[in-house]
């Protein structure tokens, strides 16, 4: 059944006259009366009662023009649905972050996002940026909020980096670690016999902070694997181990004044962190829009 049929049918139904609907529908009044001739031929019954004071719907034509209506507005829904779609004011988009920039991206960069952009639903997942960097490959994520070692920037080819900050990796213990008040500068060395909390694989600084030990002889042996910042920084402020990680992201996440930040010589390492995705031209017109956002957002990480 052809669409414009229905238009016909429709216009000829509401008007009364098949004179008027065509006019409504920019037709000439023979192509219309065919039109809808086809019509009533192909649904097998008489839409309308033709006389010479014009046209009247039938019983049947009654009963269908219903229906046809609400096909009518469902094709307008749809096309308006795709309308949205492809402006990207409609649509999902799941994104990646990892938690010290949660509070971030939900508050000041989803938030004002989604007061423009009210259809747009948002899926988040907090990880790694190992895993999250496998699911966007996946594509079963549009985009992460995360940092990687700078040396692993050169090695993506089909992914992109919008760099937001970079950070080095740092020693951090509870306030009363006897290394706390050392006054000299600290080295590698004096870490290999601490107690160690980490985060679990999946997490890039702990594969840095592994080759770095690696590199200078030594292996990193952590005494507590866990799989939230959070829970790092509790065993931490209990004196169960030092760990390592970039300050700023200490900074965003929590007030640090019981912790102790320390840099290491022979550790260096440095991460970017930013907006990790494919190309945009492989990107849905929601999740663009959202990296847009977020790009002209600043974060506030500065120190």
């Amino acid at each position: 059944m052809e669409l414009q049929k229905l238009y016909y049918f429709v216009a000829a139904a509401q008007s009364g006259s098949f004179r008027q609907a065509a006019a409504i529908c920019a037709v000439a009044q023979p192509v219309l009366s065919r039109q809808i001739a086809a019509l009533e031929a192909e649904l097998g019954v008489a839409l309308f009662e033709r006389s010479r004071r014009g046209v009247r719907l039938t019983a049947a034509g009654e009963s269908f023009a219903h229906f046809a209506q609400r096909a009518l507005d469902q094709i307008q829904q749809g096309r308006q649905m795709l309308i949205e779609l492809s402006s990207g004011t409609r649509g999902e988009v799941a994104v990646g972050c990892i938690e010290p920039l949660v509070e971030l991206l939900l508050s000041r960069v989803v938030a004002p996002f989604q007061r423009n952009y009210p259809l747009v639903r948002l899926h988040l997942y907090t990880g790694g940026a190992d895993d999250m960097l496998v699911r966007i490959e996946q594509r079963t994520l549009d985009f992460g909020l995360f940092g990687l070692p700078l040396d692993r920037l050169q090695l993506m080819d089909q992914l992109r980096l919008h760099e937001l900050f970079r950070d080095s990796v740092q020693l951090i213990m509870a306030a009363g670690h006897p290394l706390a008040r050392l006054p000299r500068e600290l080295r590698v060395e004096d870490l290999i016999e601490l107690p160690c909390v980490m985060l679990r694989q999946g997490f890039s600084v702990r594969h840095v902070l592994e080759q770095a030990f690696a590199r200078l002889g030594h292996t990193l042996k952590p005494m507590v694997e866990v799989d939230t910042l959070g829970s790092l920084l509790i065993c931490v402020r209990n004196g169960l181990g030092v760990t390592f990680l970039p300050p700023k992201l200490l900074r965003l996440w929590t007030p640090d004044h019981d912790l102790v930040v320390r840099p290491v010589q022979d550790l260096r390492d440095a991460f970017a962190f930013g907006i990790v995705y494919r190309r945009l031209q492989q990107t849905s017109p929601a999740a663009t829009a959202l990296i847009r956002s977020l790009r002209n957002t600043p974060l506030g990480t500065d120190p």
